[in-house]
C-alpha cells in the first residue's frame, strides 16, 4: 500500500506481457535467448521457442519471475527483455489472446483501489529494455540450468518526483499520468542471477 496526503493506493495485481528474454555475451555481440518470440533463426543467437508470456507480478515481496535454461559456456554481461503488446494480427499472439483475450493491445494491466476506488489501469507500451548484470553471469563447461530472477520495484510505478502519487485512473494511454507512469515502468525492472531461486542476488 501506498500513501502521500490523502491518497492512498493498493494494489491486488499487476501482470504484464512479456515475449523475449535474451542474454548478451560479454566477448562478443552474440546473444542466447530464454524466451524467444519467434522460431526464426538470427545470427549468433540461440532460442528456446516460446510465445508472449503473462507475468503476475508478485505483490507480497516474493520472487516475481525465475527463468531457468542451461546455457551453453561462456560469460553473459546483459539481459535484454521486451514489455509486449499482443495484437490479434501477429499469428505468435492469437493462442495467447485466446486465454487472455484482455491483453488485446495492452502489455500491462494494473488493478486495485485508489482513495478506496476500485480501478483498471491498462498501458500499451512496447519497449525492449537492456539491463547489465553485474557482475557478469559466468557459465562453466559442465553447465547446469542457471536461474535468473526478475524483479520489479512496483513501488516506483505510481511515484513523481516529488513524492506524490500518480493518479492510476488517469495513467492509461493519452492520459495526464500516462508518461510518467510509462518511464517509472521502464527503470523498475531488475535482473539477476539466483541460482537458489530465494529473490536475491547470488553475489550477496
Amino acid at each position: 500500500m501506498l500513501s502521500y496526503g490523502t491518497h492512498t493506493l493498493e494494489l491486488t495485481r499487476v501482470a504484464l506481457v512479456i515475449r523475449k528474454v535474451e542474454l548478451e555475451r560479454s566477448e562478443g555481440p552474440r546473444s542466447t535467448s530464454l524466451l524467444a518470440s519467434d522460431g526464426e533463426d538470427e545470427e549468433g543467437l540461440e532460442e528456446l521457442e516460446f510465445g508472449p508470456l503473462l507475468v503476475e507480478v508478485a505483490l507480497d515481496g516474493e520472487v516475481d519471475r525465475v527463468f531457468s535454461a542451461v546455457l551453453p559456456e561462456g560469460s553473459y554481461r546483459e539481459v535484454e527483455l521486451e514489455i509486449h503488446k499482443p495484437s490479434s494480427g501477429d499469428a505468435w499472439d492469437q493462442a495467447f489472446l485466446q486465454a487472455h483475450p484482455e491483453f488485446a493491445g495492452v502489455s500491462i494491466r494494473v488493478e486495485g483501489t485508489f482513495g478506496g476506488a476500485a480501478f483498471v489501469s491498462t498501458q500499451n507500451l512496447d519497449a525492449e529494455q537492456e539491463y547489465e548484470l553485474d557482475p557478469p553471469l559466468v557459465v562453466g563447461p559442465d553447465a547446469e540450468p542457471v536461474n535468473l530472477t526478475l524483479r520489479v520495484d512496483l513501488a516506483t510505478w505510481f511515484a513523481r518526483a516529488d513524492g506524490s502519487l500518480v493518479d492510476p485512473r488517469t495513467a492509461g494511454s493519452g492520459g495526464a499520468g500516462y508518461e510518467v507512469m510509462k518511464e517509472n515502468i521502464k527503470r523498475s525492472f531488475h535482473a539477476f542471477e539466483d541460482d537458489d531461486c530465494d529473490g536475491e542476488h547470488d553475489r550477496d
